[in-house]
Parts: C-alpha cells; sequence; structure tokens
C-alpha cells in the first residue's frame, strides 16, 4: 500500500525536501513517515490536512497505519 503523503507528493510533483518544509519536519522524518517506519504527531497531521488543502485527510493516514501493520 502507497503512503497517502507518497500520492499526494507525486501528483503534486513536490519532493520529500519541499513537503517537508511547508510543514517544518525534515526530509528524513517525511521518508519514516512514507516507510511506514514512524507516524506523525496530531499538530503535524493538522498542518498535513492542511497544506495538502484536505487530500490527505487524518483518516487516510489512519488507514495506511492500521493497515500497514495487518
Amino acid at each position: 500500500m502507497k503512503h497517502p503523503l507518497s500520492t499526494y507528493r507525486a501528483l503534486s510533483d513536490q519532493t520529500m525536501e519541499a513537503f517537508a518544509a511547508t510543514i517544518g519536519v525534515t526530509k528524513a522524518t517525511i521518508s519514516k513517515w512514507e516507510a511506514g517506519v514512524a507516524m506523525p504527531r496530531k499538530a503535524q497531521i493538522e498542518k498535513i490536512v492542511a497544506v495538502t488543502g484536505g487530500c490527505v485527510t487524518s483518516l487516510d493516514l489512519w488507514n495506511f497505519y492500521y493497515d500497514w501493520g495487518q
């Protein structure tokens, strides 16, 4: 299953570095999230939803992490 941030970044033609800068984290953090190694915190999820204009929702992220462990 592809991470919703990875899908959003591809559709909006953004690098990890560019997207990370918009929400105030590092490229390494984005990489960990997309690999399923770490999860964004609540405040970070709120920024993700705002920056993506709702294209990535908290439910999208929840579904990714929930399904990832199955």
